[in-house]
């Protein structure tokens, strides 16, 4: 079946194959025997409130998104998606998933960068993705590519190579 939801504790699947789009980023996915693809909608974390040279802390703009949960896409081919991940500068925000437990999903599409553990990269496919970070030791390394990173502000970040631009960071290590 195809659903839409706004806000839940958790989703089981069917046996048929389910189009699942979310506009929440903390629960429980449980995706049965179909082929599932779950999106996560985050334009609920606009970015109204964003202005270049200030961030509002309490009016609605999110810098890095973040997906809490446990993820199992059961049987199948299943894949995880992001939409509205994209601010008024033309770019993607950061989809950090280094807090979910991923498990059973053949991969994840989108162009969102997204920031992982060394166990969801090794574990997950990734299609059409603008950049992956993976986050070791609680430093998120960078990549070889040019890498555009913006975190929460608390973040360490280890540039790779490439000509990279962060920014709402702790700290940059070289």
């Amino acid at each position: 079946g195809s659903y839409s939801i706004d806000s839940l504790n958790s989703f089981t699947g069917s046996a048929a194959d389910d189009l699942v789009t979310v506009a929440d980023n903390d629960f429980d996915f449980s995706g049965g025997n179909g082929n599932d693809i779950l999106t996560i909608d985050y334009e609920a974390y606009t970015d109204i409130n964003y202005s270049a040279y200030w961030f509002y802390t309490n009016a609605g703009y999110v810098s890095l998104l973040e997906l809490n949960g446990t993820f199992d896409g059961g049987s199948g081919s299943d894949y995880l998606k992001f939409s509205e991940t994209s601010d008024s500068n033309d770019g993607y925000r950061v989809v950090d998933l280094t807090k979910a437990s991923i498990s059973n999903f053949t991969g994840i599409k989108g162009v969102a960068p997204l920031m992982v553990t060394q166990a969801q990269f090794d574990s997950l496919s990734f299609e059409a993705v603008n950049s992956v970070y993976i986050k070791s030791d609680g430093v998120v390394n960078g990549n070889a590519s040019d890498n555009t990173f913006m975190g929460s502000g608390s973040e360490q970040f280890k540039p790779k190579g490439g000509d990279d631009t962060v920014s709402r960071v702790d700290s940059v290590i070289f």
